[in-house]
């Protein structure tokens, strides 16, 4: 949900924007293989079957604005986001301790037309 708030600045809009996620896995790979133990882990595995499960479930929250090109309702938006996982995304919990959860900032430039 996206919620703006023309009083603030004149002509730029700002928003607020919240809501829930469905992130879907495209590729999963370790960036240093030698010291990720999950990487070592799957390698060890009789089958090559994925420790990270197919997608997560999270929650948004960004601020930002739109700045009016001209009368026909172009505009440039800008804003940042932040993204939280909510579920679990290591598969069968292989070490009972380790806590594996997406996290990420988004930065958002644009052009509305």
């Amino acid at each position: 949900m996206k919620i703006f708030s023309d009083q603030i600045l004149q002509d730029t809009p700002l928003f607020l924007q919240f809501g829930g996620t469905l992130d879907l896995k495209i590729a999963e790979k370790a960036l240093d293989k030698s010291r990720n133990a999950l990487f070592q882990y799957q390698e060890r595995l009789a089958s090559s079957q994925s420790i990270f499960s197919l997608g997560d479930i999270g929650l948004l929250l960004g601020i930002g604005g739109e700045k009016s090109l001209n009368r026909g309702g172009d505009a440039i938006f800008f804003g940042i986001q932040y993204q939280r996982g909510l579920s679990e995304i290591n598969r069968d919990r292989s070490f009972g301790d380790l806590v594996t959860k997406n996290g990420a900032f988004y930065l958002d430039f644009g052009i509305k037309f």
